[in-house]
């Protein structure tokens, strides 16, 4: 049982530190082709931010059965690079001794990754929580003309659904709430003066959020960045996601208007209204509003690629150059009277090894009879 586990846990820290130059080699793809799609629609980029989300969270689990399944008992009471001196890198002591460490210590990574993980956990259910009591706050509209221009917006957009429109003093831009019944609510007391239009536009908005399964889509992705934590590269298509399920809610509303010109001035209103934090786990929380309006004139696109995350995927490349390659190749090889578990390096069962026997006659000299016994073999 306890070499059982011992696999496991190694299994699991060697998944997440190949995970790490992997997650960035899938990040640098995905900039390449949002630069490629620049041109194109919000929901086409979205989907290839998805896409590329989705292979940073399968990157590790792959790497882990990947590991398990080449797995045979050897001598070792733990995952050792035995053949060390091997390395390409064997003349550069801190890189040896690193390599060393982290064949002795594989274990490792995994524990903190399975901390880090919780409490990323927690965190998540602690918004939630809280998004869920907000919720229950909030109070339904008692408006007649509200929920009959609501109505009117349903129908334009053509939802399958009807959603309650709520009312809450807690937030300050329009947004929508829930999975299974979502609402759409609206900021007391900051929509004054605001035309019946500039109001249908917002609902529009709002109601795209829930016709496109928004909160579900966005929801997903933050569990998935919770096991992603520790690469900066999972967070940065996490806010990728979230800005592009906000241009396509845009793109939605002027489709249907056709009045981008006064939804860009409903914005840029909403905007200057603005003075508190909402809660991060909403579909439609109004997002950056300044980038959206830029987006709708044209002037916005999915970069710059922020200047700090540009420095961490550098430093992570050059870590895999001078370190990751020798740990690229994990067989486990058998190591003779074992009953754990022990990693080698690729190729080190094909090394032949001569054993010479000792010569504990060194010093004679052959003689003639021995001469002609050579000669008659």
């Amino acid at each position: 049982m306890i070499q059982i586990h011992s696999l496991l846990l190694e299994s699991a820290g060697w998944a997440v530190l190949h995970s790490l130059w992997q997650i960035t080699l899938i990040m640098l793809i995905l900039i390449g082709a949002l630069y490629c799609f620049r041109n194109k629609s919000a929901a086409m980029r979205g989907v290839i931010t998805q896409s590329a989300l989705a292979l940073m969270f399968l990157s590790a689990p792959i790497n882990f059965f990947w590991l398990l399944m080449h797995a045979v008992p050897a001598a070792d009471s733990r995952w050792a690079f035995n053949g060390l001196e091997a390395l390409p890198g064997r003349a550069f002591q801190p890189h040896s001794l690193l390599i060393s460490w982290l064949y002795s210590h594989a274990f490792v990574p995994a524990l903190l990754w399975a901390a880090g993980t919780g409490a990323a956990l927690f965190l998540l259910a602690a918004d939630w929580l809280a998004a869920r009591q907000f919720l229950q706050r909030c109070i339904p509209s008692a408006s007649t003309p509200l929920n009959q221009l609501l109505c009117m917006a349903e129908n334009r957009l053509g939802c399958r659904q009807q959603a309650p429109l709520l009312w809450s003093s807690e937030i300050d831009t329009p947004a929508t709430a829930g999975i299974v019944r979502p609402a759409v609510i609206l900021p007391a007391g900051r929509l004054n003066g605001l035309s019946s239009k500039q109001l249908e536009l917002l609902m529009l908005h709002e109601l795209a959020h829930i016709q496109r399964h928004d909160a579900l889509r966005i929801s997903a992705a933050k569990l998935a960045v919770c096991f992603l934590f520790f690469h900066p590269a999972a967070w940065y298509a996490l806010n990728l996601l979230q800005k592009q399920c906000e241009e396509c809610c845009d793109a939605m509303v002027v489709a249907a208007t056709g009045a981008r010109n006064d939804y860009v001035r409903t914005l840029a209103e909403i905007e200057n209204r603005r003075s508190l934090q909402t809660f991060s786990v909403l579909a439609g929380n109004g997002g950056e509003l300044l980038q959206r309006i830029r987006a709708l004139i044209g002037k916005e696109t999915d970069f710059p690629y922020p200047k700090f995350i540009q420095q961490f995927h550098a430093s992570l490349l050059l870590l895999t150059i001078f370190l990751l390659p020798p740990c690229a190749d994990h067989r486990l090889l058998p190591g003779g009277h074992g009953g754990t578990y022990a990693q080698m390096p690729a190729g080190a069962a094909h090394v032949k090894t001569t054993v010479q026997r000792p010569d504990h006659d060194a010093d004679h000299v052959p003689d003639n009879d021995d001469l002609d016994h050579q000669d008659k073999e």
